[in-house]
C-alpha cells in the first residue's frame, strides 16, 4: 500500500467518531467504492477532465431542505502553491476547476436535490493556511417550493470538483502538475429555512462516514504540509466555520 495513504487512514482512526454510515465521502470519478482515492496522472495531455465527487449521508431523516453549503481543503507538498493549482481570474490555469451539481452517469448515488439546484463555487481562497494551500466554499439550492426530505439512508450526491488539465503540456504551460496534492473535504451545512423563535434546524456534518472516506489525494499526496502539520490530511482543517460565505450564490 502506498505510504502516504496508509499514513492519512491512520490518522483518521483517531478523528472518525463512532462507527456509523452517516458522514462524507469523496472519491475520484466515481460515487462509493467505484471511486479511487488516489488520481496518478502522468501530466502529458491537455484533453483530459477528471472528477471527484462529494457525498454526505445524512446522521437522521430530515424534512424541507433547501440547500447544501460546503467546504473543501486542499495542501500541495511545495513551498507554494503550484501554478497548476490556480485556477483565479487571471491565473495561470483561470477557471480550470468547476464546482458543478447533478448526478454523475458513472455514477449510483442520488442527487439530494434530484438534479434540481442552482448554485457553485463561491470561492477559491488561496493561501488561507500557508502558501501551499488553498480554501474551497460552494453550495447549492433549490426554491422554498421545491425543498426536500432527505433520510437517513442513501449517500446523497453534493457536488462534484470538475477538474481539467489544460495548461500542462502545451504553452503557456502551468508547472506543477507532478506535484502531489492531498484534497479533503472537510465539512457540509445541510440547510432548511429559518422558523421565527426557533434554533437553527440546518444540520452540520464534518465526520467521514469511514476512515479515510472524506480526502482524496493527486499523485500520491506524499510529503503534504501546512500551517497546521504534516501529512494528509493533517495539514488542512477539520472544519471551518464559513458557511455563510456562500449564500450569495442562491439568494
Amino acid at each position: 500500500m502506498n505510504k502516504a495513504l496508509l499514513l492519512c487512514g491512520l490518522l483518521l482512526l483517531g478523528t472518525a467518531g463512532v462507527a456509523s454510515a452517516a458522514g462524507l465521502q469523496f472519491h475520484w470519478n466515481a460515487c462509493n467504492a467505484a471511486g479511487t482515492q488516489d488520481n496518478t496522472f502522468p501530466c502529458d495531455d491537455d484533453a483530459a477532465v477528471f472528477d471527484i465527487m462529494g457525498q454526505f449521508q445524512m446522521p437522521a431523516a430530515l424534512v424541507g431542505v433547501t440547500g447544501v453549503e460546503f467546504t473543501v481543503d486542499l495542501a500541495a507538498a511545495s513551498p507554494s502553491l503550484p501554478a497548476w493549482w490556480q485556477f483565479n481570474v487571471g491565473e495561470c490555469r483561470d477557471s480550470q476547476m468547476n464546482i458543478l451539481e447533478g448526478t454523475p452517469l458513472a455514477s449510483a448515488c442520488p442527487d439530494w436535490a434530484a438534479n434540481g439546484a442552482s448554485g457553485g463555487l463561491a470561492a477559491y481562497n488561496e493561501g488561507t493556511l500557508g502558501p501551499n494551500t488553498a480554501h474551497i466554499l460552494g453550495g447549492f439550492a433549490v426554491p422554498a417550493a421545491k425543498a426536500k426530505n432527505l433520510t437517513g439512508t442513501p449517500n446523497y450526491f453534493a457536488f462534484k470538483v470538475d477538474l481539467s488539465t489544460v495548461g500542462t503540456v502545451a504553452a503557456p504551460v502551468c508547472a506543477g502538475c507532478n506535484i502531489p496534492v492531498c484534497i479533503v473535504f472537510n465539512g457540509i451545512k445541510v440547510v432548511v429555512p429559518p422558523v421565527a423563535g426557533q434554533p437553527d434546524g440546518s444540520v452540520k456534518i464534518s465526520n467521514p462516514a469511514s476512515p479515510g472516506s472524506n480526502f482524496v489525494t493527486w499523485q500520491g499526496g506524499a510529503g503534504v504540509g501546512s500551517l497546521l502539520g504534516q501529512g494528509c490530511p493533517a495539514a488542512t482543517p477539520t472544519h471551518k466555520s464559513t458557511w455563510g460565505a456562500v449564500k450569495s450564490l442562491y439568494r
